[in-house]
C-alpha cells in the first residue's frame, strides 16, 4: 500500500475512523480533496501539538478564564449593588463617584481585551504567539504587583496575579514558532 498523499505510512487502525467522515480508508490511494484538506489539517494537528505545548495552551486558556471572571466582576461589580452603596455612603462628588464607575468599567475592559488577546494568541499558531502571551500576561502581572503595593493585597489583585503568572508560565512553556 502506498503512503497516503505522499507522506510515511502509518497504521492503518488510525484511519478507520475516517471512513464514516469523508470516505478516506488506507486502501483508497485517491481520496476525495475534501480528504486531502481534512488528513492535512488533521496531521498538522497531530505533529504540531507536543507535550509542552499543550501544558502551555492549558496555562494559557486556565489564566485567559480567570482573568475574564475578574473582568466581569469588575464590569458588574461598578453598577451593581456592591460598589453603587458604598460610594453613596462615602462623602465624594457625584461627578467623582462617576468616575470611579467608569475606571471600574474601563479596567474590567481591559482585563477581558487582554484575555482574548492571550488567549487567541495562545491557541493559534502564529509567530508572535509566545511573545504576546508573555506581553499579556507581564503586563497583567505589572498591574497586579503596582495594584497591590497601592491598596494591599485582597482578592481583585490575588485573582488577577495568579491570571498573570498562568500566562507568563503558557508564554515560557510555548516553543518558538516558525509558522
Amino acid at each position: 500500500m502506498a503512503p497516503p498523499l505522499g507522506g510515511a505510512a502509518l497504521p492503518a487502525q488510525r484511519f478507520r475512523w475516517l471512513d464514516l467522515n469523508v470516505g478516506f480508508s488506507p486502501e483508497d490511494s485517491t481520496p476525495n480533496r475534501g480528504a486531502k484538506a481534512f488528513y492535512r489539517t488533521w496531521l498538522i494537528w497531530e505533529v504540531s501539538i507536543n507535550g509542552r505545548n499543550k501544558a502551555a495552551r492549558v496555562f494559557v486558556i486556565l489564566g485567559s478564564v480567570v482573568l475574564v471572571v475578574s473582568a466581569a466582576l469588575h464590569c458588574f461589580g461598578g453598577y451593581s449593588k456592591v460598589l453603587v452603596p458604598a460610594l453613596a455612603a462615602s462623602n465624594l462628588d457625584t461627578g467623582l463617584q462617576a468616575a470611579l464607575r467608569v475606571v471600574f468599567l474601563s479596567l474590567g475592559w481591559h482585563w477581558f481585551v487582554t484575555a482574548i488577546v492571550a488567549l487567541l494568541a495562545g491557541i493559534t499558531e502564529t509567530r508572535l504567539r509566545k511573545t504576546l502571551v508573555l506581553f499579556c500576561g507581564l503586563a497583567v502581572l505589572l498591574e497586579a504587583g503596582v495594584g497591590a503595593s497601592m491598596m494591599g493585597f485582597f482578592i481583585g489583585n490575588e485573582m488577577i496575579g495568579t491570571a498573570a503568572l498562568l500566562l507568563v508560565c503558557g508564554g515560557l512553556l510555548f516553543e518558538k514558532s516558525g509558522a
